[in-house]
């Protein structure tokens, strides 16, 4: 398999012709390029739900406490709201704080790594097990047909 790989590679390098992609390759590279685009914005809305989720929680807590009854206190329900506010504001990922992350301009001092090694992890892990299993299939197959 290897003397294979070998004489690919040196004859596109001798004949100046890029090494032909397999169909493989191809659906490889497709699947690469999906995931490092939509991990990130998966992140963003999952990070945004979680936030929003939280701060429905935060001010339903709130309401119950300070709200219309017999314990209305509208000063302190506004001081709540503007705190579940900030909690909010604070948890939630917009576009450009996930720009800063990924650029590694964001706050969490781990933040940059944490994301790129969700980007890049499962595309190396893809690619290894990918290539693995399919040049032992063909390795096997190459076997029967001699």
């Amino acid at each position: 398999m290897t003397e294979y790989l070998e004489s690919e590679a040196s004859r596109a390098a001798t004949s100046g012709a890029p090494i032909k992609k397999s169909g493989w390759q191809r659906l490889g590279v497709v699947i690469s390029v999906l995931w490092a685009v939509g991990a990130p914005i998966y992140a963003m809305v999952d990070t945004n739900h979680r936030a929003g989720e939280n701060y429905g929680h935060c001010y339903s807590i709130a309401y119950k406490t300070y709200g219309p009854g017999p314990t209305a206190n509208e000063t302190r329900l506004q001081i709540a709201e503007a705190e579940c506010r900030r909690a909010l504001d604070s948890a939630a990922m917009p576009p450009q704080k996930l720009l800063d992350v990924l650029l590694g301009k964001g706050s969490e001092p781990g933040g940059a790594a944490i994301l790129w090694g969700i980007i890049l992890v499962p595309i190396a892990l893809l690619w290894l097990i990918g290539g693995t299993i399919i040049g032992t299939v063909r390795w096997v197959a190459t076997g029967f047909r001699r």
